[in-house]
């Protein structure tokens, strides 16, 4: 991987010029509705998978660890799908038979199941990572620990700079030496996973319609693994339920995983910009208020059961 990046300090050693997504950065959209919302994320903030394709990945050589094409298959690939955070809420939650019902179900961050099954279920479809498992010893280690449980699932990871909010994956794989290294070593160590990593692009440009739909600036925080995974599997489901990630009736947000022994008093949410990412999906809420209140599912439709103009 030193080599390859040694290559790469040689070969693209220059500033590329910024260029912003949105020459206007809308900001406030709070008269629209839950379609709006829907087709602003399918025109602007849909997910690309990061191909052997891209500029940098093809010519340092590392186009064989990457996906051929930039999607992760024909849309829509799953009738029904639940997406479930790890938050507190899930504890004694009572839904693990509600969640296996679903065709495809999406995790988080090696989120444990045992002994959780009751309220979490046990059907993994998909597992989103962040790039801390690919990057630092300890992570590493329980991803390897896990590797059973992952197996049969598709792998996704990601791994944001704020370099490529412009589309400069240039700056991201000089950014991203660790990442990318971890990342290879996973693929040889599994070769027969489909493992995916996604464009980074792709995250900020989720950023950008968070933004689009909050009436407060924002700062240049990436969105979280959960909002990631709505963004990822919008296209790929035809109905989607959100577990875990609002939290019913008044409960309080926090740091705090259904798993942990202990929690901190206050909440922690300073790493991503949650309190708008889950004000834009309650806007795509499909489903009734009484779900939300009572048990902190949302509803989404997928992209291929709306009709945007």
């Amino acid at each position: 991987m030193t080599s390859y990046l040694e290559q790469y300090e040689s070969m693209f050693n220059k500033n590329l010029s910024d260029i912003p997504l949105f020459r206007e950065r809308l900001r406030g959209r709070t008269t629209a509705d839950a379609l709006d919302a829907l087709c602003t994320m399918k025109t602007k903030a849909f997910i690309k998978i990061l191909d052997g394709n891209t500029g940098p990945i093809r010519e340092l050589g590392l186009a064989k660890y990457f996906q051929s094409d930039s999607s992760i298959g024909e849309t829509p690939l799953y009738k029904s799908c639940a997406i479930v955070g790890s938050s507190t809420s899930m504890k004694n939650s009572d839904l693990g038979v509600e969640i296996d019902s679903h065709n495809a179900v999406v995790r988080f961050n090696l989120a444990p199941l045992r002994r959780y099954e009751q309220d979490v279920g046990t059907k993994t479809t998909v597992w989103i990572i962040n790039n801390q498992y690919l990057e630092k010893t300890d992570y590493t280690y329980r991803l390897r620990k896990h590797a059973k449980t992952l197996k049969g699932a598709k792998l996704v990871t990601w791994k944001a700079t704020r370099g490529t909010y412009n589309g400069n994956i240039y700056q991201w794989v000089k950014r991203s030496k660790a990442f990318l290294t971890g990342y290879m070593n996973l693929v040889a160590d599994h070769p027969n996973q489909h493992i995916y990593v996604v464009n980074p692009v792709s995250l900020w440009r989720g950023w950008d319609v968070i933004q689009e739909f909050y009436d407060k600036p924002l700062p240049n925080h990436i969105p979280s693994s959960g909002f990631i995974g709505v963004q990822l599997m919008l296209p790929l489901c035809e109905e989607i339920d959100v577990y875990g990630y609002v939290q019913p009736g008044r409960e309080v947000h926090s740091s705090c995983h259904y798993f942990d022994i202990t929690c901190p008093p206050q909440p922690k949410e300073t790493w991503h910009p949650l309190d708008a990412e889950r004000h834009l999906v309650l806007k795509m809420n499909n489903g009734s208020a009484v779900s939300v209140q009572k048990i902190g599912r949302v509803t989404l439709p997928g992209f291929s059961r709306i009709d945007c103009v």
